[in-house]
């Protein structure tokens, strides 16, 4: 046995860990309060200088865009695409506002983050807002994270991460009357679970779905949503790329869809066996008009390896590669 070769390896990986935990270790121990104080004479200084709610929003906003958006030493927060395989993101800490302008990265959703825990610090009533895709004019698309906040009774835009959108100056319709689409958009919790679907909030005509997923002619409970959106010769998942979205124990789910010209849809759907190590699937495609009400019934007929098979498959190699460091000296190739 080479106990060396282990100490070695041992040793390597702790000096990764310690690496790649550094920067949360030093905000925690010793830069968090700073930052904490930091934030605190921040609210109070837009609360001096705010008459109302609205005004307490626009400095809020005008606050990000010069502390992250505009300030050239702020970076677009990424994370390797290695760790999130792994679903590790040591870097995104949503209660802490602070560790963003510690670890000077930040999206669109770092920036709600930050707008949301400022306006809980200044009592203002907030609710965080998703979209699986917003498409661009140019066909281009990503996922968007902003935020609304109550003035007046009604619920007004709060955009820090998109060219710092606020009422009175901006509203709802700014999206779609820029040329830019959405498939669908929910109201999230705190822990990204959708709430509410506020979809005709953001686009002007939609269409309503009931999907009904089967199995052998019986409903089926939690099966995963996902839905994608052709448009122009172009494909775009707006539903189950970030947020899970699944059945409820009748086997329904319900849901807005946006409905532009020659647009269809294609729903998938996918039930998961054994913890994951396969699962069924189902799916079909649809037309949606406007104001349209449709139900689509999506039998889950074929078997396929489940998300979990990689993982399996993938630990027994680790475990046959580390039996035969250790053991043999030698390293399968």
């Amino acid at each position: 046995m080479k106990i060396n070769q282990y100490k070695k390896f041992l040793s390597s990986a702790l000096v990764i860990i310690l690496l790649l935990y550094y920067p949360f270790m030093d905000y925690y121990l010793l830069e968090k309060d700073n930052y904490d104080r930091y934030l605190k004479d921040t609210c109070e200084e837009i609360l001096s200088h705010s008459d109302n709610n609205t005004e307490k929003v626009k400095n809020i906003i005008k606050w990000e865009q010069h502390r992250i958006i505009d300030n050239p030493n702020v970076e677009y927060f990424t994370i390797s695409n290695i760790l999130s395989l792994f679903f590790i993101n040591p870097y995104r800490l949503p209660d802490n506002p602070g560790w963003y302008l510690y670890i000077g990265k930040a999206s669109c959703q770092e920036l709600a983050f930050v707008f949301e825990n400022m306006a809980k610090r200044t009592n203002l009533t907030y609710r965080r807002i998703y979209a699986d895709k917003l498409i661009k004019p140019n066909g281009e698309s990503n996922n968007h994270r902003w935020s609304e906040v109550k003035l007046g009774g009604k619920w007004t835009i709060a955009d820090a991460g998109w060219n710092g959108l606020y009422h009175p100056d901006y509203n709802k319709s700014y999206f779609i009357n820029n040329g830019y689409k959405f498939g669908h958009v929910v109201i999230v919790d705190e822990n990204f679970k959708p709430i509410k679907d506020c979809t005709s909030s953001y686009v002007n005509k939609t269409g309503h779905l009931k999907i009904e997923a089967t199995k052998n002619g019986k409903p089926v409970e939690n099966a995963n949503i996902s839905i994608y959106m052709m448009h122009e010769n172009s494909y775009y998942q707006v539903v189950g790329h970030s947020i899970d979205y699944s059945t409820n124990s009748n086997g329904i789910f319900e849901l807005d869809l946006a409905t532009y010209g020659n647009t269809n849809y294609i729903i998938k759907l996918s039930s998961t066996e054994l913890n994951g190590i396969y699962q069924y699937e189902g799916k079909k495609s649809l037309s949606l008009n406007n104001n349209e009400n449709k139900i689509l019934n999506v039998k889950l007929d074929e078997i396929r390896p489940g998300g979990s098979c990689f993982y399996l498959i993938l630990g027994l190699i680790l475990i046959i590669n580390f039996y035969l460091y250790i053991f043999k000296g030698n390293i399968m190739k």
